[in-house]
């Protein structure tokens, strides 16, 4: 992800940015696990099913080596596309927090936020920044 286009874009992205940066910089990433194969792409349209049995992940081709709770935070992270309200991706992200712990979390969630923001501004519409915008705060906010 690139940060360069939430400094030039507006107040509320450079604030984004602002509070994506002082996260990183107060996490301890040494307490970081790095040993899992981690999809990095995780959310509901790469996961197959049929009639309720998970049959398959697909768009394998980012993978890296990492901590496969992340995909999890991904696919709450993103849960709202599936139509999932703000509240309940708020509730999964602390359920998930509470488990990975709060240097994981705030990491993986702060990188999410950068990440959707970012191509939002590159690639969507204003109205879909404001979306990620807010739903990035709101997610954060969720962490403390």
């Amino acid at each position: 992800s690139r940060h360069d286009s939430l400094e030039a874009h507006s107040a509320a992205t450079r604030k984004l940015w602002a509070r994506v940066r002082d996260n990183v910089e107060a996490v301890d990433r040494t307490t970081i696990p790095d040993g899992d194969a981690v999809h990095m792409d995780f959310h509901h349209r790469n996961v197959l099913q049929r009639a309720g049995v998970l049959t398959g992940i697909i768009d394998w081709e980012g993978v890296e080596c990492g901590d496969r709770m992340f995909d999890l935070v991904t696919l709450a992270f993103y849960s709202g596309v599936a139509g999932w309200p703000d509240e309940r991706r708020a509730a999964w992200i602390a359920n998930l927090a509470r488990e990975l712990g709060s240097d994981a979390a705030l990491l993986y969630v702060s990188h999410l936020a950068l990440r959707s923001v970012d191509w939002a501004i590159r690639n969507e519409t204003a109205a879909d920044v404001r979306r990620w915008l807010a739903w990035s705060e709101q997610a954060l906010q969720t962490l403390g």
